[in-house]
C-alpha cells in the first residue's frame, strides 16, 4: 500500500496501479480498493475502476462520495439508468440533509438528460444546479472550480435555450472563458472543454480537453467529449 502510493506521488501511475492490486491481493480493506479504484479511472480502466469501488462501498455503505463516483463511472460506461437510480436519491437525502455537493449532482443529472436529448429535463437540473451553486457561492468568494462549473452550466443552458442567444450574451460568456484560461485542475479543465464546445470553437475545447487527458485519460473520456470525436470522424 504504502509503495503504490509512492509510485503515485513519483507519477508512476501504472507501477502504482500493479502496487495496489497486489495490496489488495494480499488484503481486502476499504483503503485499497478505494485507492485502486480511483488509480483505474484516471488511467482509463474504467471499468475495472467501477468494479473496485463497488467492492470498496460493501465495506463502507455509507460512503456517500464512492457512491457518486460509481454513478459517474455508470454514466462513463453509457449505463445512464443505473447512473440516475444513485444520483437521484441522492439529491432527495441532501435536499433533506441539507449540506455541500447538491450542485454537483444536479449538474450530474443534466449531463445524463442532456446526453440522452431530454432537453427539458436537462434545462429543469442544470436550472437546480445553477441555484444551488449561487447559494453556496453566497456564502463567500466563488473559488475556480465553481467559476469554472457555473460557466459550464450556463453555455450549455444557453445552447438548449435558443431564445437565450443573443450576440452580447455569448460574447460575454466567451470573455468569462478567456479569464479562465489558466486554470490547471482537472475538474476545471472539463468545465472548460466542455464551455468551448458549446461555444462553437472546438479547437479550444480540444486544447482543454487534451489538457486534461494528459493528467487524467480517463476523466478526459467523458460521453460529454462525444461531439469531438464525431467530428474527428467526419
Amino acid at each position: 500500500f504504502t509503495l503504490g502510493r509512492a509510485y503515485y506521488f513519483s507519477g508512476n501511475q501504472s507501477a502504482a496501479i500493479e502496487q495496489f492490486e497486489y495490496a489488495a491481493s494480499l488484503s481486502v480493506n476499504f483503503q485499497t480498493l478505494n485507492n485502486l479504484g480511483t488509480l483505474q479511472f484516471c488511467a482509463g480502466d474504467l471499468v475495472s475502476a467501477k468494479s473496485n469501488y463497488q467492492q470498496a462501498l460493501t465495506l463502507r455503505p455509507e460512503y456517500s462520495i464512492l457512491l457518486s463516483n460509481i454513478a459517474t463511472l455508470h454514466f462513463y460506461l453509457e449505463e445512464n439508468e443505473q447512473a440516475l437510480a444513485i444520483y437521484e436519491p441522492q439529491i432527495k437525502q441532501l435536499q433533506q440533509s441539507g449540506g455541500p455537493g447538491l450542485y454537483q449532482l444536479w449538474a450530474n443529472v443534466a449531463s445524463i438528460y442532456r446526453i440522452q436529448g431530454e432537453n427539458e429535463q436537462a434545462l429543469y437540473a442544470y436550472r437546480n444546479a445553477m441555484t444551488q451553486l449561487d447559494r453556496e457561492v453566497n456564502q463567500g468568494e466563488a473559488n475556480v472550480i465553481q467559476r469554472a462549473a457555473r460557466l459550464a452550466m450556463y453555455v450549455v443552458v444557453t445552447e438548449l435555450s435558443p431564445n437565450m442567444q443573443t450576440e452580447q450574451l455569448l460574447a460575454s460568456l466567451k470573455q468569462q472563458a478567456l479569464a479562465l484560461n489558466d486554470v490547471i485542475d482537472p475538474v476545471s479543465l472539463h468545465h472548460l472543454a466542455l464551455s468551448w464546445l458549446y461555444l462553437g470553437d472546438e479547437q479550444k475545447a480540444k486544447v482543454f480537453r487534451d489538457k486534461l487527458y494528459s493528467i487524467c485519460p480517463g476523466y478526459a473520456a467523458s460521453p460529454d467529449f462525444g461531439p469531438l470525436e464525431k467530428g474527428a470522424q467526419l
